[in-house]
């Protein structure tokens, strides 16, 4: 897909920023997940720690939904392979010798590095990236500024 992402109408009405003729027709709705589901049996202990942890931050903002459940699979397993290769690294060494007896790369860096910007790919979808949180709103109700509710308190 070309050019920007576009925005749900649910963040849009959520940030205030709807507007009729830029309302996609017939968008897809989704059915939200009610209670956090149990890690896949697939996960190792390590990312079942994080489905636990991103499930229950998802679902606190009401961004959990059914079918995104294998993306957030998807997610803790990237991130259980970037721990890992960041502790083969520490292990061994950032440089090996190759076969020919030259310093080369420790292949863990390219494991690494390849699952990190995957791992921030899945997050940026679900707002679990510093930039992704800027562009999905909450539904919480008590992080609004000092600014903000003075705001309210004006308008009332």
């Amino acid at each position: 897909m070309k050019g920007r992402i576009p925005i749900p109408t649910a963040i849009k009405e959520a940030k205030g920023t709807l507007r009729k003729s830029r309302v996609v027709k017939n968008e897809v709705a989704v059915k939200l997940v009610s209670n956090i589901p149990e890690p896949p049996d697939d996960l190792s202990a390590d990312a079942k720690k994080t489905w636990r942890n991103v499930c229950e931050e998802l679902k606190s903002n009401g961004l959990l939904a059914t079918v995104d459940l294998e993306l957030v699979q998807a997610y803790c397993n990237e991130m259980t392979t970037y721990k890992e290769a960041v502790r083969q690294i520490r292990k061994t060494n950032p440089l090996v010798k190759s076969p020919s007896g030259y310093p080369m790369i420790n292949p863990w860096q390219t494991i690494r590095k390849q699952s990190l910007k995957s791992a921030m790919d899945l997050g940026q979808l679900f707002g679990l990236t510093p930039a992704g949180r800027t562009r999905i709103p909450s539904n919480q109700t008590g992080n609004e500024s000092k600014l903000k509710q003075l705001q309210k308190r004006k308008a009332i």
